[in-house]
């Protein structure tokens, strides 16, 4: 009962760390219909690489930890409750255009072999994606952790659960700053919203992944058991 008590405390402690935890690239492509030639839609292809899920709201944590006995796997353990809302995955992004019907590997219009025009076209940008809670109805953005001793080598194993929760994806500079857009708000505004689109669905499951896999392994790797 002291082991678990002891372990319970650290535990804790561990969650208010950041795991800062890899996420993968994604590719996706924006086509929109361009008013000013009905025959002709607009692409917007958008590359995000360099993901990291910072596992901390600003220092803050929101969690808690209560022992618990796993009768199905008769072993004790510990169950950590932890609030993820305000929890950010961070993409370091570009955006060119492109025309439609590109495929995968050919060169886009403006891109010549053997040198970097093509890649100059492409505008940086940064996203942040935040977690948030759902509010109706309202339903707590949460990771469960639970981590179970064992009897034999690695002595303890961890395993997460997570609920559901929505996401919040801003960019810097903001979209109505892209040079892409060449100045139409229009299509500005509409990149942006099936952008918002995209990251739930591209980008939404990774997080999801890494909050169920990665963040159990990590909170598991801060402890140490001497025998």
């Amino acid at each position: 009962q002291a082991y678990i008590t002891a372990l319970q405390a650290a535990s804790q402690h561990f969650f208010s760390n950041d795991a800062k935890l890899f996420l993968p690239k994604r590719q996706f492509i924006i086509s929109i219909k361009n008013s000013s030639k009905q025959s002709k839609n607009d692409v917007f292809i958008f590359d995000l690489e360099n993901g990291t899920l910072h596992t901390t709201n600003n220092g803050a944590t929101v969690g808690q930890c209560q022992h618990q006995h796993l009768e199905s796997l008769s072993t004790p353990g510990i169950l950590c409750t932890v609030s993820t809302a305000g929890w950010r995955a961070i993409y370091q992004g570009t955006v060119s255009r492109g025309r439609k019907g590109v495929k995968k590997g050919e060169k886009q219009s403006g891109e010549k072999s053997g040198n970097k025009r093509g890649k100059k076209l492409a505008q940086p940008f940064k996203v942040t994606l935040t977690i948030e809670e759902y509010t109706s109805p309202v339903n707590p953005a949460l990771v469960d952790v639970t981590i179970e001793m064992t009897n034999a080598d690695p002595w303890l194993r961890a395993s997460g659960f997570v609920t559901e929760f929505t996401v919040r994806a801003v960019t810097e500079p903001s979209f109505l700053r892209f040079s892409v857009f060449r100045g139409d708000k229009d299509t500005a505004k509409e990149v942006q919203r099936l952008f918002g689109d995209k990251m739930w669905i591209k980008t939404k499951p990774d997080v999801m992944n890494a909050l169920k896999n990665e963040y159990p392994k990590y909170i598991l790797g801060l402890i140490k058991i001497e025998h």
